[in-house]
């Protein structure tokens, strides 16, 4: 879902990340949230899961929770 990984792009870019908001979760958009993780005392899983989602949307994470399952279905298929 290139929507939902626009969204997680640009909550990375809104936190510090230098990324290319393209909608595709590639190698730049895994290793980004990746770096926010680890830089956010996060387990580094590569995935957007709560507590990652938690960090990056400050505190609300009923806006993106819902892209969470298409954000994570693409870094499967990687």
């Amino acid at each position: 879902n290139a929507r939902a990984v626009r969204v997680l792009q640009d909550l990375l870019v809104k936190n510090g990340s230098q990324l290319r908001i393209d909608g595709r979760f590639a190698v730049g958009t895994q290793r980004a949230l990746g770096t926010f993780q680890i830089e956010n005392g996060l387990e580094p899983t590569g995935f957007a899961d709560d507590a990652t989602l938690v960090g990056v949307h400050d505190g609300s994470l009923r806006v993106v929770r819902r892209h969470r399952d298409a954000i994570n279905g693409v870094a499967d298929s990687l």
